[in-house]
């Protein structure tokens, strides 16, 4: 009798539940893809007379030192950012208080002017004016203050 030789049991592939819109992502990366499984270091002898793995080179240094800018504008835009979210609030109270003390100032103006109208009266209605709009300019404009002061000053490199 001759003896078959029994075939192996399949292999299971274990493969994680997947939702219903989760697509399943294998876990291979670059030296998987590109074989060999290793990193090798680059040799000046390498790059001796390869004019394409030097234009290579000088293109993927150029391109890191891109995304490095956009990087830090993006960081010192979102430092800037919470800067502004962290002092609005300060600046809104004190607005309201130059505000409250220019309507006190005008109520005051207005009630003197329509009793005896010392010389102060118009004084008091001027400064409380503008004191009101002082404190509306504080809370419109204080956004496009803190862009300005915040701006990147521009270095020669």
């Amino acid at each position: 009798m001759t003896d078959i030789p029994t075939p192996p049991p399949p292999v299971k592939i274990e493969q994680k539940p997947v939702k219903k819109d989760q697509i399943n992502i294998p876990d291979i990366d670059e030296l998987t893809i590109y074989g060999k499984n290793f990193l090798r270091e680059i040799k000046i002898e390498d790059l001796l007379n390869n004019e394409p793995a030097i234009i290579q080179l000088i293109n993927d240094r150029n391109m890191k030192i891109k995304e490095l800018r956009e990087i830090q504008n993006e960081n010192s835009s979102l430092i800037s950012e919470k800067e502004y979210l962290k002092t609005s609030p300060f600046f809104m109270i004190f607005a309201s208080i130059v505000n409250l003390i220019g309507v006190s100032f005008c109520g005051l103006g207005i009630n003197l002017l329509s009793g005896t109208c010392p010389t102060y009266t118009w004084f008091l209605l001027i400064c409380g004016g503008i004191l009101v709009l002082v404190a509306s300019c504080i809370t419109i404009l204080y956004p496009f203050a803190r862009n300005w002061c915040n701006k990147k000053k521009t270095s020669v490199s």
